[in-house]
């Protein structure tokens, strides 16, 4: 099946979030990584740990909905700890490399189709596959917020 071009232009709002992601982890250092700018708040080692697991889960969400098996997703820690932004980088490229490969699958018709996502209710696939780039935009504005909080401490 072809992809529509709803899902091509999903798929470049992915890489233009994945590349913002990018920008914003350049030359980060272990004590970045580890800084908690707040009691309640996560490291951005804990946000990148975090991105992919989130990813697999929208992926897993659309597989299901489409009946085209249950995707790679599995309950566990939504924000595991890293300290090493090299291995978490090489994490998220891949299963962003693997999310653009199925989301390039998907025809418009797909991209059409509905069903209750647990915690948005009612969503077409295209409209949760936007919460999946928004999710990853809101993190990337988090990260570079921890970076420069960091900076001042």
């Amino acid at each position: 099946m072809a992809a529509g071009s709803k899902a091509q232009e999903i798929i470049a709002d992915l890489e233009q979030s994945q590349a913002e992601l990018l920008k914003q982890v350049e030359g980060i250092t272990r004590d970045e990584l580890a800084f908690r700018p707040g009691e309640e708040e996560w490291t951005i080692g804990q946000l990148l740990g975090h991105l992919p697991y989130w990813e697999k889960w929208y992926i897993s969400q659309v597989e299901q909905t489409l009946g085209t098996g249950q995707g790679e997703w599995q309950e566990g820690n939504q924000a595991p700890e890293t300290t090493d932004s090299q291995a978490a980088l090489s994490e998220l490229k891949a299963v962003r490399a693997r999310s653009i490969a199925r989301i390039g699958k998907l025809s418009d018709a797909d991209l059409a189709t509905s069903a209750v996502f647990g915690g948005y209710g009612r969503l077409t696939v295209g409209e949760l596959l936007g919460k999946m780039t928004g999710h990853e935009h809101e993190h990337a504005a988090q990260i570079a917020a921890n970076r420069r909080q960091s900076k001042e401490k």
